[in-house]
């Protein structure tokens, strides 16, 4: 369960401004929320037993093992990204900490792999946390215009931007999960006692020590209903929720490591915002789109959306895979 843990590592790509800004502050400020309710919980369990040696030790241990979120965000602008970390820490606290990856997802080639692999191999250390996020956020809604009125090199941009990028992170990120998991179930073996080796007890401990892993797509209602004049922004949409419902699939069929790695997947569709995007789709060039994109009263704040995706998120409730629309939560949420 994601609410039950201590140490939180979150890759957030798009993070500079707009909703990414917000699903930083957001989740530092659920989290807080999370960690304060369960250490009183903690201290009031702690003082019913009247045990002050017991309640020393438990201090010490709790100084040991300080809860802690580590924001990475991931995207082309530094100062905004430096804006949004600061934000997501100041809500948090002092146990929160931030860094900021330069890093253009429209632009796939040997030098873009190379930093991917250098963003999940050289930035962090994975071992140190028990949960973490990868959250893709970032997207092009161009070419905004019918499809036979597109260029190739819209066409391939929007392709390269939204689609291409997005498998390769998701297949790096899984293959340094796969090798981290690896090792750490070597060291366990390795500090196992003989007589326990060839037992139940042996065969199990790898999952008693398995981290939470989420990857998160910021999806849309595009990706499930055809939008005239956005003919590529749907065609990614629906491709990146697909891609996400496999990797769901194999998580649980995979015969290696990552089998044994507590993975979820969840493509969230947050509603029509105030965003820079939403400016380009009041542009497009279907009448109807540009008529639903400028109608406020279909826009949702960016702070209750991303509230909303979180409450989801730590509940942990939702089925690996799924399409889940922030209407339906809000819904929940006032019923």
């Amino acid at each position: 369960m994601v609410s039950q843990r201590e140490r939180y590592l979150v890759f957030l790509l798009g993070a500079s401004r707009g909703y990414g800004r917000s699903l930083a502050i957001q989740l530092a400020k659920a989290l807080k929320a999370q960690i304060e309710e369960k250490k009183k919980k903690d201290d009031d369990s702690e003082d019913s037993r009247c045990m002050s040696t017991h309640v020393e030790g438990n201090e010490e241990e709790k100084k040991e093992k300080k809860k802690v979120l580590r924001l990475v965000l991931v995207g082309r602008d530094e100062k905004g990204m430096k804006e949004t970390g600061e934000a997501a820490c100041k809500a948090f606290g002092s146990e929160a900490s931030y860094s900021v990856h330069r890093l253009d997802l429209s632009r796939v080639d040997d030098i873009f792999e190379r930093n991917v692999d250098d963003l999940f191999t050289s930035s962090e250390n994975f071992a140190q946390y028990d949960t973490i996020f990868l959250i893709h956020n970032s997207g092009w809604v161009q070419p905004a215009c019918y499809l036979h009125r597109a260029s190739s090199e819209d066409i391939r941009r929007s392709i390269d931007l939204n689609l291409t990028s997005f498998s390769i992170l998701n297949a790096r990120f899984l293959t340094h999960l796969t090798s981290l998991q690896r090792r750490r179930e070597q060291e366990e073996e390795a500090h196992q006692p003989r007589e326990e080796k060839d037992g139940e007890t042996a065969s199990s401990s790898s999952l008693q020590g398995a981290f939470a892993v989420r990857i998160i797509q910021i999806s849309s209602l595009a990706a499930v209903e055809p939008f005239p004049s956005l003919p590529l922004y749907c065609t990614v949409k629906a491709g990146r929720d697909m891609q996400m419902r496999v990797i769901g699939e194999e998580s649980t069929k995979s015969e290696d490591f990552l089998a044994k790695v507590d993975l979820k997947t969840l493509n969230w569709a947050p509603g029509q915002m105030v965003t820079d995007m939403q400016r380009e789709v009041q542009q497009c060039e279907d009448p109807t789109i540009r008529e639903a994109a400028s109608n406020s009263a279909l826009n949702v704040d960016l702070d209750d959306s991303a509230k909303a995706l979180w409450q989801l998120v730590l509940q942990d409730t939702y089925v690996s895979g799924s399409h889940i629309d922030v209407h339906d939560v809000l819904k929940k949420t006032v019923s």
